[in-house]
């Protein structure tokens, strides 16, 4: 990794595949055991959650101190430490051999968190074969229905254009977005990004900034958006945000005119609307720039 490549690291911000500490401490083998669990990883030493460098000792001593951690993870995983400037770098690959688990238990990466797995998650995980989708993890954090978005519910059911037929608990339990646990409703990480109020207070990465800059170098800004609603009107936000920001031409020719049935102009942008919102949504609501 170059120091261009870890600037550009940090700028990025902690997510599902990258995590920032500002020194070794014990609690680095339940994220390496997360990233395993996982689909792999970076863990950036010295670079405080701000995405600071801050810097912290690189000496071999420090690697071995590392590498001797790890190997308490059972199974054995390999993973590569390198040093770039004055911040270690381990780069944890997605485990052939799941799950791994440490003296603490067994670890997921829950977007930018280190979540420890319950006994139904870890029986899951067993079943699936290694794979546990992070939309159906359980979120304890937000509580139901304290937290329920009424409004984000109802948008919802038109957009989708369905009708409650079932009871509100049995729909969201079907979308995955409810589990039910000791006679308890509990919401998903799904039933978070679609339906609690704010989000972003129980998952950090859920959220779209939009920036609009002038030319390629990334200097001038010209417009900002920050998106932290549900994840629909999320995705509504930032494609107006990125329609009002590129450009539109207008359009008349004989095809324009023979389908309007006059000489109607037809808006072309310089990037289709479906393109926009495909980028939009593979961005996994981590942070989106146009």
């Amino acid at each position: 990794m170059t120091q261009e490549e870890l600037e550009l690291l940090t700028k990025e911000g902690e997510g599902y595949t990258l995590e920032f500490k500002e020194s070794l401490t014990k609690r680095i083998i339940p994220e390496v055991v997360a990233f395993a669990n996982s689909i792999g990883g970076k863990i950036l030493i010295g670079v405080n959650d701000k995405g600071e460098i801050i810097g912290t000792d690189t000496s071999n001593k420090q690697r071995a101190n590392i590498q001797n951690q790890i190997k308490q993870i059972e199974p054995k995983i390999n993973v590569e430490i390198e040093v770039v400037d004055n911040v270690i770098v381990i780069n944890v690959p997605e485990g052939d051999d799941k799950p791994y688990s440490s003296s603490e238990g067994y670890f997921l990466r829950a977007g930018a968190m280190c979540q420890k797995m319950t006994r139904d998650e870890i029986r899951e995980f067993l079943e699936e074969g290694g794979k546990i989708q992070f939309d159906r993890i359980i979120n304890k954090d937000a509580k139901y229905p304290e937290d329920f978005d009424e409004d984000a519910y109802n948008k919802f059911l038109k957009l989708s254009d369905s009708k409650e037929v079932l009871e509100r608990e049995e729909l969201l339990v079907n979308l995955n977005c409810l589990k039910k646990v000791n006679g308890k409703y509990m919401f998903t990480n799904a039933g978070v990004m679609f339906f609690v109020k704010n989000p972003k207070r129980f998952l950090v990465q859920d959220y779209i900034t939009c920036v609009a800059f002038k030319g390629t170098n990334r200097v001038y800004i010209l417009d900002t958006l920050e998106c932290e609603k549900d994840i629909i009107s999320n995705i509504e936000d930032a494609i107006a945000f990125a329609k009002r920001n590129i450009k539109l031409t207008y359009l008349i020719n004989s095809e324009v005119m023979q389908e309007h049935g006059n000489a109607t102009r037809k808006e072309v942008l310089e990037i289709p609307e479906d393109v926009l919102k495909e980028a939009i949504v593979n961005r996994n609501m981590s942070q989106t720039i146009f």
